[in-house]
């Protein structure tokens, strides 16, 4: 079996206040973190970080609000995913403020021993350029932090 995992979003029901006075609604998205085993995901639950509404999520970028629920003790934390974990990539993971998603992909990355696998712990985008930080687990279990810079732009002159 092989196993991998996505990090994808998922669309609630919620709408976020800067949207609420849109003549069209904007539902808010959230990005969540899935196990795939032969590329069928592995359901889970997951809270939405806007309006704690509980999800479960059965494929990539779908879920299923589950109603009356509004927490559920089973779901993952960040604590739980911490265990087991070395201090040097705990430490990392939290001076980046990383979500839940970004945790859960560097543990089962760890776990799983994907080498060459990168996961991005933080990015910013300044005009055309977005750059930030992206980790890679590299083969002897070590890691490298490296930064990235990409450049956006549009050709103009192919018009």
């Amino acid at each position: 079996m092989a196993k991998t995992c996505q990090k994808h979003l998922i669309e609630c029901h919620c709408i976020l206040p800067q949207y609420r006075k849109s003549p069209t609604p904007v539902f808010h998205k959230f990005i969540v973190f899935s196990e795939m085993e032969n590329d069928v995901v592995n359901p889970t639950y997951v809270l939405c970080n806007n309006c704690n509404a509980v999800h479960k999520v059965y494929d990539l970028c779908k879920s299923e609000i589950i109603a009356g629920r509004d927490e559920l003790r089973t779901m993952t934390t960040i604590e739980e995913v911490k265990l087991g974990m070395s201090s040097d990539i705990v430490g990392l993971l939290e001076a980046y403020e990383c979500d839940l998603p970004t945790w859960q992909h560097v543990k089962f990355s760890i776990n799983n021993k994907c080498v060459g696998e990168k996961i991005i712990l933080t990015r910013d985008t300044i005009e055309e350029e977005t750059q930030g930080k992206v980790l890679t687990i590299k083969e002897d279990g070590t890691f490298l932090l490296e930064n990235y810079i990409n450049r956006e732009y549009i050709d103009e002159t192919r018009r």
